[in-house]
């Protein structure tokens, strides 16, 4: 063997080997193009077929161009290897550019060439064209071999083009080309996605009667079909029919499975799946954990999620940004503040990165908890560290934190910076500001900022008229409280809700207009709302404070035709008005029907 023979078997060892990096392939072409005499061009196949397999494709183009200024000429498999690497990459207009040189130099196109184009066009999801590909191979009599196949039905199931892939699966019968498994799992997976799934078993029935032999991958495809249509008894059948064969259910399997009775509120049955993937030694994943701990979540079983969650970290897991978010805002609305701030913390060390969605989920969580001076400093960590901007959510959560804790001044200039940095108030913000302003019972600063709504090209919704008609209520000023609850649906189109007739209700009878309250009462049932508890609160105790005694009893004894169960906050109205009128029997009545809850409170006051 001479020394070019020699050098070729260096190259060709070289490029097989574990050890062979981009770097050494880069090395040893370099040398190859300064080498006289010129190694064939085989050898420079190799190398770049090799870095191809290295998944570094963006290297190959300028190679390919320096073999040219080194003269050396490109042969077909060059060509190939680089109409390859352009349809990984993403150009597949640069592979049919390589496809019209090839045919210039006289090269004949083969199935290969034509095969790794369509695979291309497939990966753009460019279906169509891919389609009007193959047909001009098959119409130009180019021998389709199983990958040319293979690359078309994949493309077309993933497109969601099912049928059509069936019919090219009768194509290539006719043409006695034997389907493999890839091409029947291919298709059975298309169909069980698209929801057909007695066609996707009928498939595999016709697959296991030509002696293919389904693996775990056409398995899985079929559970994960049964699973979405909730088609539990099949998707078990098919787990025991694995077992006959002798197929062991893998991670994915479980996942499915477990992903799947979440989706359809069956915790417990995914729980014991869990816990049957372990006892068979599957090792769960991260979306394994995932998958069950929402579940576990939507089903409210939130100390069942926290322990599978501190699990999942046990076993160096990390949730993503969604299931942490989850997770803290639960904690935070039972009021574990401190747990929801630990994990915070871990979310950090995990390196997961707070998006805007979560800190928002911090801060209000923060606020509601009762530390709302904690909620402002994660706030300003926001503007310092400017890695995750505050969104309009963020700064309405820490504007309504301010207004309840009467710090409206403070609120407002807030407002003002969120306008400085380009955030735009929306009416959640306005209306948490005109709310400050009403519990200060300053009613000038909160009809400007009911104005600034209509001005700003907001409309105005319930909940921002029904701030404004509270607020004037508890001013006493129900003249213009009743002109604004009139003009929600004379000048805006929307409908007074329950809070807007319980608010107006309230200062009505406050004020001794009880007369008007009652009218309010019927005309909100013939609008077809019904009354809540508090609406009945609200009612018997103005028909009490009026000394209406028997029409509060007979509203009382309607709410309770109508199963509105009564609580102790109405229990307390009637039996400290009946006790004031010295209509004892009455309030002993009310006791006696109350005497489960807040025994004492009831006896002593009867007494005294």
């Amino acid at each position: 063997m001479g020394k070019v023979g020699n050098f070729q078997k260096l190259v060709r060892e070289s490029c097989k080997s574990d050890s062979f990096t981009l770097d050494s392939a880069l090395g040893m072409f370099e040398s190859m193009l300064q080498t006289q005499p010129k190694p064939p061009v085989s050898s420079f196949n190799q190398i770049l077929g090799a870095i191809t397999r290295l998944k570094h494709h963006s290297h190959v183009p300028p190679l390919v161009r320096s073999m040219g200024g080194a003269r050396i000429k490109p042969n077909l498999v060059t060509l190939n290897v680089l109409i390859n690497c352009f349809c990984k990459v993403g150009r597949v207009d640069f592979g049919f550019a390589v496809l019209g040189c090839i045919i210039k130099q006289g090269l004949e196109a083969g199935v290969v060439t034509l095969s790794t184009l369509l695979k291309g066009l497939c990966l753009r999801q460019e279906i169509d064209e891919a389609m009007e590909l193959f047909g001009k191979i098959v119409e130009k009599g180019y021998p389709c071999n199983e990958v040319t196949y293979s690359t078309m039905i994949n493309g077309l199931c993933k497109s969601g083009q099912v049928g059509a892939a069936l019919a090219l699966l009768d194509l290539m019968k006719n043409g006695r080309i034997a389907p493999s498994l890839r091409i029947y799992t291919t298709i059975i997976d298309g169909l069980c996605k698209e929801k057909q799934v007695d066609e996707a078993q009928l498939l595999f029935k016709q697959m296991v009667d030509r002696n293919i032999v389904p693996n775990l991958v056409t398995y899985n495809s079929l559970v994960h079909g049964f699973c979405s249509l909730g088609i539990w008894e099949e998707a078990r059948r098919l787990l025991d029919e694995m077992g006959g064969r002798g197929i062991s259910p893998d991670v994915s399997t479980f996942t499915i499975l477990i992903r799947a009775l979440c989706k359809d509120g069956k915790v417990r049955e995914a729980v014991q799946s869990f816990e049957e993937m372990r006892q068979r030694g599957v090792k769960p994943i991260g979306s394994t954990y995932s998958y069950l701990i929402h579940g576990l979540c939507n089903s409210e079983l939130w100390e069942e999620a926290m322990k599978l969650l501190g699990d999942m970290l046990e076993h160096e897991f990390s949730p993503n940004v969604v299931l942490f978010n989850v997770m803290m805002d639960h904690l935070f609305k039972q009021g574990r503040a401190s747990e929801a701030l630990e994990l915070f913390e871990i979310m950090d060390q995990k390196g997961v990165n707070p998006n805007v969605i979560i800190y928002n989920t911090l801060i209000h969580g923060l606020c509601i908890c009762g530390h709302w001076r904690k909620g402002m400093s994660w706030f300003n960590v926001m503007l310092e560290k400017n890695e995750v901007s505050p969104d309009v959510q963020t700064f309405s959560i820490m504007i309504d934190a301010l207004c309840k804790e009467g710090m409206i001044k403070e609120a407002y200039k807030l407002l003002e910076l969120m306008i400085q940095k380009g955030v735009e108030p929306n009416s959640v913000t306005l209306n948490s500001l005109m709310d400050g302003y009403c519990l200060q019972g300053d009613m000038r600063n909160a009809v400007e900022v009911f104005n600034l709504i209509l001005d700003g090209g907001h409309k105005p919704n319930v909940r921002s008229h029904n701030i404004l008609i509270n607020g004037f209520c508890k001013a006493r000023r129900l003249d213009e409280a009743y002109l604004l609850f009139r003009s929600i649906s004379r000048h805006t189109g929307l409908a007074a809700d329950t809070v807007s007739y319980n608010s107006l209700i309230s200062g009505l009878y406050k004020v001794g207009r009880a007369g008007n309250g009652k009218e309010l009462f019927n005309e909100m049932q013939q609008n077809g709302l019904k009354p809540s508890l508090l609406t009945y609160v609200i009612l018997i105790d103005g028909l009490c404070t009026n000394d209406y005694f028997d029409e509060a009893m007979n509203l009382f004894h309607e709410m309770e035709k109508r199963g509105i169960k009564a609580n102790i906050a109405i229990y307390r109205t009637i039996i400290h008005h009946m006790g004031k009128s010295r209509n004892l029997k009455e309030a002993k009545n009310c006791s006696i029907a109350y005497l489960g809850q807040n025994y004492n409170w009831i006896l002593n006051y009867i007494h005294q």
